[in-house]
């Protein structure tokens, strides 16, 4: 979801970050209302990012840029914001629903949309449409149903249960020979399909197999 909104409206994560001195920070949230109304906070939290010795990994979520912090200090405030206290990161379940995440980030409100059963262009006009409006969009991968299934994981470059920004649509082709394809990126910043060049986590599927993987879009 951070990075689905740093891509479209990355003003809104730069002017939600204050550098307050002696290794604080202060991140910005909205609290929004059944009737969009939203309320700002601000939550101050420092760059401490503790490492989970069980599980192998920092407690909150690393940028792949050397240096970068701000997609952890906002991870760590979400905590915070949403849970009080100290924040643990397993209170926003592993990083939080995507909803929830873009609009406190950016104070908007979010549709969310069930993928199965919709008609392809139905489906391609609403991708298409975001798009063009250049809104941030979300789509969420179906649940594994055990560590063999055939649909997802590494040999197949896009895993289960696993929230995927996306960039964009395009088209190739013309006529009987046109193709839709739906552009994602894995926010690990690794992690693809085979085939689609570099493994910076951003790859192109066509729309019929965005509608296989995806369960919800947001």
């Amino acid at each position: 979801a951070l990075s689905s909104v740093a891509q479209r409206h990355p003003g809104a994560i730069k002017a939600g970050i204050q550098d307050r001195g002696g290794d604080v920070y202060a991140v910005r949230f909205y609290e929004v209302d059944g009737r969009g109304q939203k309320k700002e906070q601000w939550v101050e939290v420092d760059a401490d990012f503790p490492w989970y010795q069980d599980k192998n990994n920092w407690a909150y979520l690393q940028s792949t840029q050397k240096g970068e912090l701000w997609p952890a200090l906002y991870e760590k405030a979400y905590a915070v914001f949403k849970a009080g206290g100290s924040g643990d990161y397993d209170t926003i379940g592993q990083g939080g629903w995507e909803g929830d995440v873009m609009e406190a980030v950016t104070g908007l409100t979010c549709d969310y949309e069930t993928i199965k059963g919709q008609g392809d262009d139905a489906l391609w006009q609403t991708l298409q449409a975001a798009s063009k409006g250049k809104k941030a969009m979300t789509a969420g991968t179906y649940h594994e149903k055990g560590e063999d299934d055939p649909r997802f994981g590494k040999a197949v470059g896009i895993y289960g249960d696993h929230a995927y920004s996306v960039m964009g649509v395009r088209t190739r082709g013309r006529g009987r020979n046109k193709e839709r394809f739906v552009i994602m990126r894995n926010p690990w910043g690794e992690g693809e399909p085979t085939g689609d060049g570099k493994d910076d986590g951003i790859f192109e599927i066509t729309l019929a197999m965005f509608k296989e993987k995806y369960e919800a879009l947001t």
